[in-house]
């Protein structure tokens, strides 16, 4: 895909029924293998008074899987029927194939077509490679009633929020792009998600799959956050970019309801992540967020390069004290910064390998 097809995609949208199965940890994926797609809960536990950054590690319920029998252009044809897909927005993931983990919004669709704005055709989808529709999530499925975050009495002095980060964002420390609060209602307002900038109800707020977010607990208690859905059993893929003339951060996360190491995380195969020839100097860095954090706008609490290795230093990962770490984890669901260096514009896709056997 080239640099404008993928932030043509990234940006299409900047923000984007659950069966409710047994709660599930993070640890435990990583321990076992299960014969069947596992339906479960994740919490976030968000502190009093912090912010907690994290992103979305299960999936609403497929619609449709099936695989391509000819691609021409952005359309998919089928040979089985199509049945209604239903009305909310809609994304073709990739299941197999050159394009396995990748997604695109879907456009239309017919009985036995399905349409993206991308040229699938020169991303080289071909016959018989496999694909799923998914609902994206919304603020009101993600977080029906508010999913545990504090439930705001003041439509003009909000509890709490969700903000989300901005893939398409451009220079490094870089602000939230939206913010949204819980409201419970009153005679002038339903309850639901609210804008607090236009103060338009926001339900339908699409979160795409490349954006994090920054759960904010203004209350003085901890609260657990809860979301629902469908455990991942095909790898999913991540922009990361970079600028020819400046660093470049990309506020990304693990995608996965288990942890992944550095060592297996695929950052450095996928060139998400360019090793550095100078251990003193490193190239592209990885940033990651502390979970459960204290405090509003917490900073990263970890910092990791990849070194080519030399005679002194064996080739791995290290932190900021040059010790070899390359066994150190990026939890569940935790948010990270790749901060790319300067050097060449480019966009590739972070795939990392499922850290759990389906």
């Amino acid at each position: 895909m080239s640099i404008t097809q993928k932030l043509s995609k990234r940006g299409a949208i900047l923000a984007a029924s659950l069966v409710l199965g047994a709660a599930f940890t993070a640890s435990s994926l990583s321990a076992q293998s299960v014969s069947t797609t596992p339906v479960g809960a994740v919490t976030t536990t968000v502190k009093a008074k912090s912010d907690e950054r994290a992103g979305i590690v299960l999936q609403r319920p497929s619609l449709y899987t099936s695989k391509v029998s000819s691609v021409a252009s952005g359309t998919i044809t089928v040979s089985g029927t199509i049945s209604s897909l239903g009305s909310e927005t809609k994304y073709v993931k990739f299941t197999s194939g050159t394009q396995i983990g990748e997604w695109f919004t879907l456009t239309a669709s017919s009985s036995t077509t399905l349409t993206v704005a991308e040229n699938l055709a020169t991303l080289g989808v071909v016959a018989n490679d496999t694909f799923e529709v998914r609902p994206f999530w919304t603020l009101a499925s993600l977080y029906p009633a508010g999913g545990g975050l504090p439930a705001s009495t003041d439509f003009y002095d909000p509890s709490s929020f969700v903000f989300f980060n901005n893939p398409t964002a451009v220079g490094i420390n870089l602000s939230t792009s939206g913010a949204y609060f819980y409201f419970v209602g009153d005679v002038d307002n339903p309850a639901g998600w609210y804008d607090n900038d236009s103060l338009n109800l926001s339900n339908n707020t699409i979160i795409n799959p490349d954006v994090s977010l920054v759960l904010r607990n203004g209350t003085a208690v901890n609260k657990s956050v809860v979301t629902v859905g469908e455990v991942p059993a095909v790898k999913n893929a991540i922009t990361v970019v970079a600028k020819a003339s400046a660093l470049q951060d990309n506020v990304i996360y693990n995608p996965y309801p288990a942890d992944l190491s550095l060592s297996t995380s695929g950052l450095v195969s996928s060139n998400a992540v360019k090793p550095s020839p100078d251990i003193y100097d490193p190239l592209d860095q990885v940033f990651v967020y502390a979970k459960s954090s204290t405090g509003l706008n917490p900073s990263t609490s970890k910092a990791y390069f990849y070194f080519v290795g030399d005679a002194d230093f064996t080739a791995g990962w290290y932190d900021g004290d040059l010790n070899l770490v390359s066994s150190d984890k990026i939890p569940s669901g935790a948010a990270f910064i790749i901060r790319k260096a300067k050097g060449s514009n480019s966009v590739v896709s972070w795939i990392p390998p499922l850290p759990y056997t389906l």
